[in-house]
C-alpha cells in the first residue's frame, strides 16, 4: 500500500503467528529508524559537502591570488636582474673608457715631452743657420711637422679629458 508516496507493509493477522508478527513489526521499525538516520546522514553529508565545496573555492581563490603575486614578483625580479646586468655592463664599459683615456693621456704627455725637445733643437738649429741656407727649409718642415704632432697631442688630451680643447 502506498500512502503519501511512501510504501507501507501490511501484515495480515491470519498469515503469521504472533511472535513472527512481532519480529516483523520490530524489523519494520528498525528499518524505518535506519531509513530516517540515513536521510538525516544524507542531509548532513550534503551540508558538509556544500561547506567543503565553499571552502575549496575560497582556498582556490586564495591560491590563485598567491600564485599571481609570485608570478608578478618573479617578473619583477627578472626585470631587476636584467637592469642590474645592463648597469654592470655600462660600468665595465665606463671603466674601459676611463682606462683608455688614462693611457691615451699618459702617451700624449710623453709624446709632448719628446716634441718639446724636437721644437727646441730645431729652433736652435734655425738660429745657427743663415737666411738663405738650404737646411733652413728642411728645419722649417721639421717644425711644421712637430706643430701638427702637437695638435694631435692636444686632440688626444681632449679625448682623454685631461685638457680642454681651445
Amino acid at each position: 500500500i502506498s500512502v503519501h508516496g511512501k510504501k507501507l507493509l501490511v501484515i495480515a493477522n491470519e498469515v503469521c503467528d504472533p511472535q513472527e508478527k512481532q519480529s516483523l513489526i520490530q524489523k519494520g521499525r528498525d528499518l524505518a529508524l535506519h531509513y530516517h538516520e540515513l536521510q538525516r546522514s544524507d542531509k548532513e553529508l550534503r551540508s558538509m559537502h556544500d561547506e567543503l565545496e565553499v571552502r575549496v573555492q575560497e582556498r582556490t581563490k586564495e591560491l590563485e591570488k598567491a600564485n599571481q603575486r609570485l608570478a608578478d614578483e618573479l617578473k619583477e625580479r627578472k626585470r631587476i636582474e636584467k637592469e642590474r646586468k645592463e648597469v654592470a655592463e655600462q660600468l665595465r664599459q665606463s671603466q674601459k673608457m676611463e682606462a683608455i683615456g688614462t693611457l691615451a693621456g699618459g702617451i700624449a704627455h710623453d709624446f709632448n715631452n719628446i716634441l718639446s725637445g724636437i721644437f727646441g733643437y730645431a729652433q736652435l738649429a734655425e738660429m745657427n743657420l743663415g737666411k738663405t741656407d738650404a737646411a733652413r727649409k728642411n728645419l722649417e718642415q721639421v717644425v711644421k711637422g712637430a706643430e701638427r704632432a702637437g695638435e694631435l697631442v692636444q686632440q688626444v688630451l681632449t679625448f682623454s679629458r685631461q685638457a680642454e680643447h681651445e
